[in-house]
């Protein structure tokens, strides 16, 4: 935490960079920091890069189901190919 100057070119109040808003004349502080650290190459960057994130995790669960539906149809299909030696195994006695 530090102490700033209050971000409203005409109030003089130090306070935190923490702080919501200016207690004094209640200048949106964090939001407003908030918005110049997202426009900064920093904060564009973070924010693409946590972007990013989230696609790979998306599309690594969405790979995962793909894989388990595919276990699954493996598993229906040796089922049925079973079944069917069994039927075809009775049909040859």
């Amino acid at each position: 935490m530090a102490l700033i100057k209050c971000l409203e070119p005409d109030c003089t109040k130090m306070v935190s960079d923490k702080a919501e808003y200016c207690p004094e004349c209640g200048f949106p502080i964090a939001a407003t920091l908030k918005a110049q650290w997202e426009h900064s190459p920093e904060g564009a960057a973070a924010i693409a890069e946590e972007h990013r994130r989230e696609i790979r995790l998306r599309e690594e669960k969405e790979e995962a189901k793909r894989i388990e539906r595919e276990r699954e149809e493996e598993i229906e299909n040796a089922k049925k190919l079973l079944t069917f030696k069994n039927i075809r195994a009775k049909l040859d006695e």
